[in-house]
């Protein structure tokens, strides 16, 4: 079935409130709160939440946060009266009918006690929405006049084979293997990756089609890689080229204007596990920096639970294979809860940084730097790899010999 306009709307919105309205409105600095200085701050009991049940004054609780929703009762795709519903209550059971993008400038109380569920924001702006639709009755033969009971359930296609066409908008080398994209939707839709989700790449080459998994970087890296910069709502891929690689030499042969045909994001981490975390190493080998580039955006923005320290170890066979250098460099520059660790398994003569493949005198002499002074153990630290298997293998067995437990840790696929 294809919903034609917009999928979001149960009811017509009137000029000046669509989606990108409310958006401009959450950004133009605007107190969406009502309470000036207060906002974000309060403890609000279920009694006083009672007291904001009106159209005038609205307000509602989402997983122990509560917020003002009287601005957006106008923007609201399922009319005001839906959202009435849960106003002066604890609505969770009807958060997914109000996408959390449009609550976070509402926010009325304070940050300390909420804990993270899981879910993940994705949000696709598209035009056309698909869903398989099972017949509404089960074939054979009635035998009574009875009423038919009979529940269906809509079974949206699994993200990782739901197809979407993007176009090539900009293409530049990281290096000489390595290149980055920046991809936009055929259709002008948008869409936002959560942080370490995948897109699936198809491709048909010699009438064979096949597909592989890549994780997406921030955007930002063909500008100003830094927290809070301005982002362009596309798809951006690094992608190493290798000679005998089908999907790569596919996709690196890609030119401006060129089309792809992409899955929608998929898989990727609970950011529950590191919610109370404050201090993080991220091991990284050649390529396996992919995810840990959102991630590192992600932790320096990140308001609740402020991040305190990072600590990358990006492992490279010679210098030139470094990929980000000078972005990463000036990351770090800029932000002094960031450090940095090169190293190089083959430098030339001239490298004057450190030298070796992962092992565990190495991780623990960056671990003992790293919590020099900081009032933090080593059970406070949470770690993310990601390299290819045997790199992956030996940092994950060198962090257990430290004494690292399987909850501190996280480990990608390169």
């Amino acid at each position: 079935m294809k919903h034609y306009g917009n999928p979001r709307n149960k009811v017509a919105l009137q000029p000046g409130h669509s989606l990108m309205d409310w958006i401009r409105l959450g950004t133009s600095g605007k107190d969406l709160t009502g309470l000036g200085s207060r906002g974000g701050n309060l403890s609000v009991t279920k009694l006083e939440l009672a007291r904001h049940n009106t159209m005038t004054d609205a307000w509602t609780a989402i997983r122990g946060r509560v917020y003002n929703i009287t601005e957006y009762l106008a923007f609201h795709p399922g009319g005001e009266d839906e959202l009435m519903r849960g106003a002066g209550i604890d609505a969770t059971g009807l958060f997914e009918e109000v996408p959390s993008t449009c609550l976070h400038q509402h926010h009325i109380t304070s940050d300390q006690d909420f804990n993270i569920e899981g879910e993940e924001l994705l949000m696709t702006l598209i035009n056309d929405v698909h869903f398989l639709i099972p017949m509404k009755h089960d074939s054979g033969v009635w035998d009574n006049y009875g009423v038919l009971k009979q529940q269906t359930k809509l079974n949206s296609t699994s993200s990782s084979q739901v197809r979407s066409t993007y176009l090539v908008k900009r293409k530049s080398d990281v290096n000489y293997n390595t290149v980055l994209l920046q991809l936009e939707r055929e259709d002008e839709g948008r869409i936002v990756v959560p942080v370490g989700r995948h897109v699936r790449v198809f491709a048909a080459v010699d009438g064979e089609e096949f597909s592989r998994s890549y994780t997406p970087v921030p955007d930002n890296l063909f500008d100003k890689f830094l927290p809070h910069c301005k982002k362009n709502y596309s798809l951006c891929l690094m992608v190493k080229r290798y000679s005998n690689g089908k999907m790569s030499r596919y996709i690196t042969d890609k030119d401006m204007n060129d089309y792809f045909s992409l899955s929608r994001p998929f898989g990727g981490m609970e950011l529950k596990t590191i919610e109370k975390r404050e201090t993080f190493l991220m091991l990284a080998g050649g390529t396996g920096i992919t995810p840990m580039l959102s991630l590192i955006l992600f932790l320096l923005e990140r308001r609740i639970k402020k991040c305190q320290f990072i600590r990358l170890l990006f492992f490279n066979r010679t210098e030139k294979d470094i990929l980000f250098k000078t972005q990463l460099a000036s990351l770090a520059a800029s932000d002094q809860r960031l450090k940095i660790n090169n190293i190089l398994s083959e430098p030339n003569e001239t490298w004057t940084g450190e030298k070796g493949h992962v092992n565990s005198q190495l991780i623990q002499d960056c671990l003992e730097e790293h919590l020099k002074d900081t009032g933090y153990t080593i059970k406070d630290i949470f770690v993310f790899i990601c390299g290819p298997p045997k790199f992956n293998d030996a940092a994950l067995q060198q962090l257990h010999d430290l004494s690292m437990s399987s909850e501190q840790i996280k480990k990608f696929e390169g």
